[in-house]
């Protein structure tokens, strides 16, 4: 299959900040300063930081230059390779795609083609993307197996949680300072404090039900693609246990595939969907949704997590963790094509991956540009 042509996209004139910043309605227009400031940056910044218009830009292309595959599954929405790493499960520590803010319903080939254009925008090495298109297509076809993914182990893990509250915690306190983000909660806040303690009681979870809050604060977030969204960062106890934990709760906005149905709204099960078809086989006592003012929050612990940090890695350790990232997009998409039409996927891959990292570049060029 050809791959994606310039003119097959929304023309780059039209790609302005004004056009960004339709896709982030939710955000007051101070925070998404700040989230732009951040996102040009680089040119990988700026793609992740709006993962929405990228879906916007692949969702507008005539269906016969998209490759046709199963859109009734759920994909991963804003894959990109910071965006795995190992979480703590009821089973384990185990590695996997970690942020489901974005992870909804449909087309499996531009799912893919989101993580193949992030590392290579990434990258300089221009042999890399090539290897990780053929890893992708190896496992598809099962012809190797997944490359071994690089988990943590549960002493690295608590050794991140006791830096962790070394930091952001102090007698039983939110650590309020500029290093930390974290500031203290405003007089409209406050008054919410009620409301999120109703809704811990009110969910499903029985963990977040025997929860007892401690402290809460503000967390400030300018990079990324859930910059400038409502996010509380809660100190917890459970009396269970006996252990403290530091629990957020952010704002989901509208899943990045669903944009260009601008009427869809945010369902409250789609997380759980995304949990049961990203980590089948495993259960978390975390990522639950509460609602507060007829807006859906995720509920996440902060703590038995851990990235690897792709840019601090030498080339071929680099290549090894994208290829584990590869191996679970593969694993996961594979159902969702036939066989005979695996190999015109991967031309389309390649040469449309190309194609936008190419578009991006000139695009944060131009942008950054105006900006500054």
């Amino acid at each position: 299959m050809k791959p994606l042509r310039k003119k097959d996209l929304i023309p780059e004139d039209e790609l302005t900040r004004t056009f960004f910043r339709v896709t982030n309605p939710q955000r007051a227009e101070e925070d998404f300063t700040a989230k732009w400031r951040a996102a040009v940056r680089s040119p990988f910044a700026l793609f992740r930081a709006f993962p929405e218009a990228y879906w916007i830009d692949l969702n507008q292309v005539d269906g016969e230059r998209i490759p046709s595959c199963a859109t009734d599954r759920v994909v991963f929405g804003d894959a990109h390779p910071e965006n795995f790493g190992t979480l703590t499960f009821e089973e384990g520590p185990a590695f996997v795609y970690n942020d489901l803010d974005d992870a909804d319903t449909g087309n499996a080939a531009v799912d893919a083609l989101r993580f193949f254009t992030a590392a290579v925008l990434q990258s300089d090495d221009k042999d890399e993307l090539d290897l990780l298109i053929d890893e992708y297509a190896n496992v598809m076809q099962d012809l190797s197996k997944p490359a071994p993914v690089p988990v943590a182990s549960a002493d690295e893990l608590a050794a991140r949680d006791a830096a962790f509250f070394e930091r952001f915690v102090r007698e039983r306190r939110l650590v309020l300072a500029e290093e930390t983000r974290l500031l203290a909660l405003e007089d409209a806040d406050r008054g919410a404090g009620a409301a999120i303690l109703h809704a811990l009681q009110s969910s499903g979870s029985p963990w977040l039900k025997r929860l007892e809050v401690c402290d809460m604060a503000i967390r400030a977030k300018a990079s990324g693609g859930s910059a400038g969204l409502h996010r509380r960062w809660l100190l917890v106890l459970d009396p269970e246990s006996g252990r403290e934990d530091v629990v957020e709760i952010k704002e989901l906005d509208l899943p990045s595939p669903a944009w260009g149905d601008l009427d869809s709204p945010v369902e409250v099960d789609r997380v759980e969907s995304a949990k049961n078809a990203l980590w089948p086989d495993l259960h978390a006592k975390d990522h639950v949704v509460v609602t507060l003012a007829a807006t859906p929050y995720l509920v996440r612990s902060r703590l038995g997590s851990a990235k690897t940090r792709l840019k601090k890695l030498a080339a071929d350790d680099r290549l090894a963790v994208l290829k584990a990232e590869v191996g679970i997009l593969a694993r996961h998409h594979q159902k969702a094509y036939k066989p005979v039409e695996i190999p015109p996927v991967l031309e389309w891959l390649l040469g449309s991956a190309r194609m936008l990292r190419k578009r991006w570049l000139t695009m944060w060029e131009r942008l950054e540009e105006e900006d500054w």
